[in-house]
């Protein structure tokens, strides 16, 4: 294939195109008054587009033009972006589609609106602000949209790590952190992004920006709220940062601007920034927050105030502990008086330095570990009368414990205690196959125990083990006295906690409205509703359903 007589047929066909040379490897061309230059591959490269280069074009009057400067055949270019790696397969096009494409994107960046130079502008905004930057901060806002004061942290032991936190936000590793009180932090969200276009070469921001922001005309870019809260707000350090979010096409982008100020005199803060400036200074800022990492990476972020215990930190228990961690919740509750074992290090969490040490408290400090406002509250028992103290704390009880003794007991306990929340009981077969979730809400039939009574109301083994005594037998591997462990592999625990996870989010979303039973094997998923219920059970059986928490469990 002659790649350089292609894309000169394709120059040569578009009426709006002017063909100046070709060079090994790119054609120069004209369009529109400005000089560019596709710089195309050879075909067998087919997982790659031709690029554009703008020559001996120093305006900055268009998005998407890199700022960086390049030297091809000893002339002067800049790129121009013109694809997003993620949105197009680039196998998928022939050599000729590949650059028909490549010239159709850029006549339409060329003569784009006004509105939609803006908008483009905006999109990347970060990429020029952060060429700008010349430090950047690590920032921990609150969730919500609002003004907000913010205070400086460094770390103790290194000394080059900084931090802004927001007042309201709690950090388990606040003993690592010392206070700089000469350095002040706000946020301030901006409402209305008309006419904010971002620092290009040769166009740095000045302080006319940013109170074009804070206190400009004819927009109104902050909230009336946001702007009576900086004219009331104290400040008087040598520094703050300023720190801008402004949202563009749902997208979230935070900007910082570290000013300094000529003295110390103690004003309002929109009276020091229209006076007192000396120097500004473009900053990354690095969002860290719970919230909003959670929201980047599309969790439900209804989970985050939630509080869930979770009963039993063996190896499916610390599984899902971790993995409640990532989809959003950060208030955990653990329970469980088991130590680390080396037999047991293969399917745990846990790593061969804590043999010995208690589960809880390796998982606490693995969770914790993973961000600063993640709060793991650990119990080193699972008895009934601790966990009657806490119930009613929690929004969600998860247990995963593998005795169904343990079970069965504080499944009493919550009939007795009138609980009046989800819980979830999951446990797993031996060998590895099958494994089961069951939920109940106590205001209604049904109950763990339910699923070891038969029709007559005779207790028996649980009814809904696939595996035979026989095969039980087979994987259960005994330690002597009495002492025994099942073996059941790894991947169920991942397939386990995966079919868990949706349940909780389906849970805090109320679209949980039945007690259930569910069944989970390496091919499918069955839902088998509340068909577990016994009516002979003599834990929840007999009951009128809308008088179970007046009636005496007994």
């Amino acid at each position: 294939m002659d790649e350089k007589y292609i894309v000169k047929s394709i120059l040569e066909a578009d009426s709006d195109i002017t063909i100046i040379s070709h060079a090994d490897g790119i054609s120069y061309f004209e369009l529109f008054g400005s000089e560019y230059g596709i710089r195309y591959f050879p075909e067998k490269e087919r997982t790659k587009f031709p690029a554009i280069v703008v020559r001996n074009y120093d305006k900055y009057d268009f998005p998407h033009i890199m700022t960086f400067e390049l030297t091809i055949n000893d002339d002067i270019c800049r790129c121009i972006c013109l694809y997003e790696d993620e949105k197009i397969v680039k196998y998928l096009y022939s050599y000729e589609e590949k650059i028909i494409e490549t010239l159709r994107r850029l006549k339409a960046l060329l003569q784009l609106t006004e509105r939609e130079i803006e908008t483009e502008f905006q999109k990347e905004f970060l990429h020029y602000w952060n060429g700008e930057a010349e430090t950047e901060v690590d920032v921990y806002l609150n969730k919500e949209r609002c003004f907000q004061r913010l205070n400086l942290y460094q770390d103790k032991k290194e000394g080059i790590y900084f931090r802004f936190v927001s007042s309201s936000i709690k950090l388990n590793n606040v003993k690592a952190y010392r206070h700089i009180a000469n350095v002040e932090g706000f946020y301030v969200p901006i409402i209305d992004n008309r006419r904010i276009f971002p620092p290009v070469k040769g166009k740095a921001w000045t302080m006319r920006e940013v109170m074009d922001i804070i206190d400009g005309k004819p927009y109104s870019r902050i909230s009336r709220d946001t702007f009576d809260k900086i004219l009331i707000e104290k400040s008087k350090a040598a520094k703050i940062l300023l720190i801008f979010e402004m949202i563009v096409e749902q997208q979230s982008y935070n900007f910082g601007l570290l000013v300094e100020f000529c003295n110390q005199t103690k004003d309002n803060l929109m009276s020091r920034l229209k006076k007192c400036v000396q120097k500004i200074t473009p900053c990354v800022v690095n969002r860290c927050d719970y919230y909003f990492l959670n929201k980047l990476i599309g969790n439900d972020t209804s989970l985050i105030d939630k509080k869930v215990a979770v009963v039993g930190c063996g190896s499916l228990g610390s599984y899902v502990a971790e993995d409640l961690v990532k989809v959003g919740v950060k208030n955990l509750f653990l329970y469980d008086s088991d130590r680390v074992t080396y037999a047991n290090i293969l399917r745990h969490k846990a790593i061969l330095e804590w043999e010995g040490y208690h589960k809880v408290g390796y998982m606490k400090s693995r969770l914790e570990a993973i961000h600063p406002e993640i709060f793991v509250e650990i119990k080193g028992n699972m008895l009934a009368d601790t966990l009657k103290d806490d119930i009613k704390k929690y929004d969600l009880i998860i247990f995963t414990v593998g005795s169904s003794d343990v079970q069965l007991a504080l499944n009493r306990v919550f009939i007795e205690e009138r609980y009046n929340k989800l819980v979830i009981y999951v446990w797993l077969e031996a060998g590895g196959k099958d494994s089961h979730i069951l939920i109940v809400d106590y205001s209604k039939k049904g109950c763990f125990e339910c699923l070891f009574t038969d029709s007559s109301g005779k207790l028996v083994n649980n009814k809904v083990n696939k595996l035979s005594d026989e095969r039980i037998e087979r994987y259960t591997l005994k330690n002597g006295c009495g002492a025994t462990r099942v073996a059941y592999g790894t991947s169920v625990l991942l397939r386990t906690t995966s079919v868990l996870l949706d349940i909780i989010q389906k849970i805090f979303n109320n679209e949980v409205n039945e007690n259930s039973l569910i069944n989970i094997s390496p091919i499918k998923v069955v839902n088998n509703g509340n068909s577990f219920v016994e009516r002979e059970c003599k834990c929840c059986g007999n009951r009128n359903e809308t008088k179970m928490h007046q009636d005496d469990p007994s």
